[in-house]
C-alpha cells in the first residue's frame, strides 16, 4: 500500500487523537496549573516532549516502514531449476493440501503470488502479497507488523502506555488543584473549561490504557517465545497433536528469553527503548542455518 492510501484509514483518526491530547495536556497542565518557566515546569515541558516525539516517531515508522517483502524470484540458492520446479509440483499436489502437518521452517509456495516464500512469511490478504515474519496485520496503522517494523510497533506500544499512565498522574493532580481553587475562591468558566477537559482526556487515556496493555502484554509473550501471532495458531495445533502422541512440542525458533528479545529489540539491551533497525534480511534466522529447505539450529 502506498502512503495515500495509508492515510485513508484508522491513521488519520490516530494522529487526531495525538493532537487533541497533546493541546490539552499542554493547556491544562503545562499552562494552566504548572509555571512553565519554574524548574518543575520545565522538567514537566521536557518529559512530556521527549514521550510525545519517541511516540509519534515510532508509530510513524511502523505505518511506513515496509514490513518486509520477499525479494522477486526469490528461492534457497542451493535450488536448481529442476529442484523449484519439482517441489513446486509437490507443493501444489492436492494430497498435500490437505495434509494436516505443518513444518514451521519449511519453504513454501505462496500459491496467490504465485513465489517461493521463506520460513515464517505469510500471505495477507489486505495487503495482497507476502510479508515476512507477518505478526497481523493492524488496521490503526493500516499496514502489517512484520520483520522491519515490528520493534517500531512495539515501542509504539511502549511510549504510548508509558505517556498515558504519565499524563493519568499529572491530570490527577491537576484535577486536585482546579477543586481546591474552586473551593476557596469563586468558581469560574476556567475552572469549568479545566474539568471539562480533564474530563474528556480521561476518556480517551482510559480506553486507551486498557486496550493498548492487553495488547502489550499479548505482545511480549509471542516476543519471549520468539512466536508470532499467526504462528501461535499451527504451533498449539502442533502441541495437541503431539500430546495425543505422549511427545513434548519444542517450537523450532524458542531459542530462550534472552535471545528472543535480542532478535526483536537487538543484541544491546541499552538500546531497546531506541528505534533502530533489525539486523538480518528477514529470510533467514540467527541461530538457524539453511539445509535443503528445513531450517536447523546451530
Amino acid at each position: 500500500r502506498n502512503r495515500h492510501e495509508r492515510m485513508c484509514s484508522l491513521v488519520p483518526l490516530v494522529l487526531c487523537l495525538f493532537v487533541w491530547c497533546y493541546v490539552a495536556f499542554s493547556y491544562v497542565a503545562l499552562y494552566m496549573w504548572l509555571d512553565p518557566w519554574s524548574l518543575s515546569g520545565i522538567a514537566h515541558i521536557i518529559v512530556f516532549h521527549v514521550l510525545t516525539v519517541l511516540l509519534n516517531y515510532n508509530y510513524l515508522k511502523a505505518v511506513y516502514v515496509d514490513p518486509g517483502r520477499v525479494p522477486q524470484h526469490w528461492r534457497p540458492a542451493e535450488w536448481s531449476d529442476a529442484d523449484a520446479a519439482q517441489r513446486k509440483t509437490a507443493e501444489l499436489d492436492p494430497a498435500k493440501l490437505r495434509s494436516r502437518n505443518y513444518d514451521f521452517t519449511e519453504v513454501r509456495f505462496c500459491r496467490k503470488c504465485d513465489a517461493w516464500k521463506p520460513p515464517r512469511c505469510h500471505h495477507c490478504s489486505e495487503c495482497e502479497r507476502c510479508t515476512l515474519k507477518m505478526d497481523h496485520h493492524c488496521p490503526w496503522i493500516n499496514n502489517c507488523v512484520g520483520y522491519f517494523n515490528h520493534k517500531y510497533f512495539l515501542l509504539f506500544l511502549t511510549y504510548i502506555l508509558i505517556e498515558s499512565l504519565y499524563m493519568m498522574v499529572v491530570y490527577m493532580f491537576c484535577l486536585v488543584a482546579v477543586s481546591e481553587e474552586m473551593s476557596t475562591t469563586v468558581p469560574t468558566g476556567w475552572h469549568s473549561l479545566q474539568i471539562i477537559i480533564i474530563i474528556f482526556q480521561f476518556l480517551t487515556i482510559i480506553p486507551t490504557i486498557i486496550g493498548c496493555s492487553c495488547l502489550y502484554y499479548y505482545q511480549l509473550q509471542m516476543v519471549f517465545e520468539n512466536i508470532t501471532g499467526i504462528e501461535t495458531f499451527n504451533r498449539d495445533l502442533e502441541e495437541r497433536k503431539m500430546r495425543k502422541l505422549g511427545k513434548v512440542y519444542q517450537f523450532p525458533f524458542d531459542r530462550g528469553t534472552s535471545r528472543n528479545c535480542n532478535e526483536v529489540f537487538g543484541p544491546k539491551p541499552q538500546m531497546w527503548l531506541c528505534p533502530t533497525e533489525p539486523l538480518g534480511d528477514g529470510l533467514s534466522y540467527k541461530g538457524f542455518e539453511m539445509e535443503g529447505h528445513f531450517l536447523s539450529s546451530t
